[in-house]
């Protein structure tokens, strides 16, 4: 977080407990509590808070969270990433791999090339070519 202060670092520090603890419904008021009192750190709070709706299986919640998280630090790798997971459990699977090219477009990522690895391998086991095409990367 950007500047420390004890009583937000302390709710702050309470919501992810509580979330670990999977109580995610106290874990929420007390993510929005921090968000309140520290708009400063707004990115790293609604990461917590769309990633805590997403494991509520809250997915439009999630979704909005996140979205603004993406747009606050676009290079927040795991906020794509857990955009992502949402947007395909959401059964938006192009919302899902348009936000993979973003980032992709802007950054290498091990885990989104893991993740690729392993849905081309299951598409293979299911007897589907798959080719891959320069334009997944270069966004033509």
């Amino acid at each position: 977080m950007a500047e420390s202060n004890p009583l937000i670092d302390q709710c702050f520090e309470e919501a992810i407990e509580l979330r670990d603890a999977g109580d995610l419904t106290k874990a929420v008021k007390k993510l929005k509590e921090a968000l309140a009192m520290d708009p400063k750190n707004r990115a790293t709070v609604l990461l917590i808070l769309g990633d805590v709706y997403h494991s509520k299986k809250d997915f439009n919640r999630a979704r909005e969270c996140l979205q603004e998280t993406v747009k606050l630090s676009p290079d927040s790798e795991l906020a794509s990433l857990i955009l992502f997971h949402t947007l395909w459990d959401m059964k938006d699977e192009w919302a899902a791999f348009r936000e993979a090219k973003r980032f992709l477009s802007r950054h290498d990522s091990k885990e989104y090339f893991l993740m690729i690895e392993e849905m081309r391998d299951a598409f293979l086991d299911a007897g589907i070519d798959v080719k891959p095409s320069s334009s997944w990367r270069t966004g033509n």
